[in-house]
């Protein structure tokens, strides 16, 4: 699993100028405020072998997904599933596929 984290470069260089330019004897009082931005919404990616893209393709057609949403994109030893959506549900859906095809080899 890769995980990325993202960092806005432009905020740090303003805020590491800013702290650069404080002075301990400035009166005043620094405040330092931070967005709280969960992700709402994830997509994690499966790669399934051949063998298996079928039966994993016709229960996903077969069963409601809710909130779930997927998409195969075929390559020439098997699919890639995509699976977005809520970030828990589509978190909880990758990991379920990864132990299906670890237990069934």
């Amino acid at each position: 699993m890769i995980l990325v984290c993202f960092l806005d470069l432009k905020f740090a260089l303003r805020l590491s100028n800013l702290l650069a330019n404080f002075k301990s004897s400035t009166l005043g009082m620094f405040v330092l405020t931070w967005r709280d931005d969960t992700v709402s919404d994830a997509t994690f990616v499966s790669f399934v072998p051949k063998a298996k893209t079928a039966k994993l393709r016709r229960t996903l057609q077969t069963e409601d997904t809710g909130d779930l949403r997927w998409r195969e994109h075929k390559t020439f030893f098997g699919s890639e599933f995509y699976f977005s959506g809520p970030a828990e549900l589509a978190r909880r859906t990758h990991e379920y596929v990864t132990l299906w095809l670890a237990s069934s080899r």
